[in-house]
């Protein structure tokens, strides 16, 4: 796939600005078919929602959220809780790289970028009923707006905005192109830490490096895989 043309609606006013998360999305917009388009403000997808600020609280409240989807682990919520009530927590597959501890296979990792297309992939295969249950959330009285997220917004997240925006018809060219603007949006020192910890744990700079990114062709793997093997 190639990458598409611009969209109408500028990807800039996509992005809700905070003081803390820096990769929160609105999800409408996007052309879903000739005359449709997917509506905006119901929507959003999100990096880390504890780094909301006291003034990030406010103007979360403004967009009237009914329900927060935690893509994290048990783990990592334990950690870093979010400030606002989470109604729903679904567990995703992750790029392997979330694993905790020291993972015997790091230090082979040579590829960062190959090793998140697996993880995508994986996520596809396994991630079924997950999907599912986060589909027809959405279809409860007060299912949107919604917003979901994990830590960086780029994978888990990804993922599920790719199965969410191709059911509503949204072509995989563009589905591609949302994916890859968290390489616009993330927060470098946010990235920076995360690659950190991965290389102290073991992991060679370069995939490190990998893993942290967000390459294109990593989700148009995924989406060939999502139209092959479940139409």
């Amino acid at each position: 796939m190639t990458p598409s043309a611009a969209p109408d609606d500028s990807e800039w006013d996509r992005l809700v600005r905070f003081e803390g998360p820096s990769n929160f999305r609105d999800l409408g917009g996007y052309r879903a078919g000739p005359r449709r388009r997917v509506r905006r403000g119901l929507v959003y997808r999100a990096d880390s929602l504890h780094l909301l600020t006291p003034a990030d609280l406010a103007t979360f409240a403004r967009l009237g959220v009914n329900q927060v989807v935690d893509l994290r682990s048990d783990q990592e919520r334990g950690v870093n809780p979010n400030p606002i009530p989470t109604a729903v927590q679904l567990s995703i597959t992750a790029e392997r790289a979330s694993e905790p501890g020291r993972p015997a296979w790091y230090e082979q990792a040579k590829d960062g970028e190959a090793i998140l297309r697996d993880g995508y992939l994986s996520m596809i295969a396994q991630g079924a009923a997950t999907f599912g249950r986060f589909l027809r959330s959405l279809l409860t009285p007060d299912g949107v707006p919604v917003v979901f997220h994990c830590h960086a917004g780029k994978d888990r997240t990804g993922v599920l905005a790719a199965v969410l925006l191709r059911a509503l018809g949204v072509d995989p060219e563009t589905v591609a192109d949302d994916y890859a603007l968290t390489g616009r949006y993330r927060n470098t020192d946010h990235a920076d830490e995360s690659m950190q910890r991965m290389i102290e744990r073991g992991m060679p700079p370069e995939a490190a490096l990998g893993l942290v990114g967000s390459p294109r062709w990593a989700m148009v793997d995924a989406l060939d895989a999502l139209e092959h093997d479940h139409g």
